[in-house]
């Protein structure tokens, strides 16, 4: 993600964390722009850019370590409250959101489904970023949870015919 340009340059700044990811869905849309949807694989630290071809901007970059075996216990009573909600969300939109329930099935790894339902949940980039930039594992779930938490109220005021969008 790159922060919003500035007045001194027309190629906005990066971010200092991203995520290395695989491309496995792209749509053309009608303006010519493209609609992907993007695997994350790892969050990294960027380092260095180097020239590439345009449109694309290429850097170097180093994976950020997994969290400890002592974050990983510090995050336990966060983990538990993600799990709630995970189970909470997954019985509202089992008959009205399979797009959803996909998401919640989609790994038994805890790391993993808490940036992939970061990038579902959270509606706005910025949030999107500092969660994913966040190097503390129990305020990453911390605000994932709050996250879940606002999304549900959203969801469960929906008509049932609107539920199937996410971010």
């Amino acid at each position: 993600m790159a922060q919003p340009p500035t007045a001194t340059s027309a190629v906005p700044d990066p971010c200092e964390v991203g995520c290395v990811g695989r491309i496995i869905h792209a749509e053309l849309l009608a303006d010519g722009k493209y609609n992907i949807l993007v695997q994350g694989i790892e969050r990294v630290r960027l380092r260095e850019e180097h020239a590439g071809p345009a449109p694309y901007r290429c850097f170097r970059a180093e994976p950020l370590p997994r969290p400890t075996a002592e974050a990983l216990e510090a995050a336990h009573d966060s983990w538990v409250r993600l799990r709630s909600c995970v189970c909470s969300l997954g019985a509202a939109a089992a008959h009205a959101d399979q797009e959803l329930v996909e998401v919640l099935r989609s790994t038994a790894d805890p790391l993993e489904l808490t940036d992939i339902l970061t990038a579902v949940l959270v509606r706005e980039p910025a949030a999107q970023q500092r969660m994913l930039a966040t190097a503390c594992l129990t305020t990453r779930i911390d605000g994932l949870v709050e996250s879940m938490v606002d999304a549900m109220a959203r969801y469960q005021s929906q008509p049932v015919d609107n539920r199937n969008e996410l971010n």
